[in-house]
């Protein structure tokens, strides 16, 4: 009975883990295999739209969001397997 509470135990702590980690990545890409497809739909976005100086460099502060996020997805990856 008390190796059934430690697992217990462990998966909730694994899955608090989880729970803050996803608090940390990109609301809308946050996986792995989205992080690329989210880079070149903003990347278009820049180079194809007429936008203001200000939109260019918010867009640029989402890229690096998104690109801060995949070590942090990495993890919850392996928090997962």
């Amino acid at each position: 009975m008390k190796l059934r509470e430690e697992k217990d135990r462990q998966i909730g702590e694994l899955n608090k883990e989880k729970e803050k980690l996803l608090k940390l990545c990109h609301p809308t890409y946050n996986r792995l295999e989205d992080l690329e497809k989210g880079v070149k739909i903003i990347n278009k976005r820049i180079e194809t739209s007429t936008i203001t100086t200000k939109q260019e460099r918010e867009l640029i502060s989402e890229i690096k969001k998104i690109e801060e996020s995949r070590p942090i997805i990495i993890k919850i990856d392996k928090i997962q397997a």
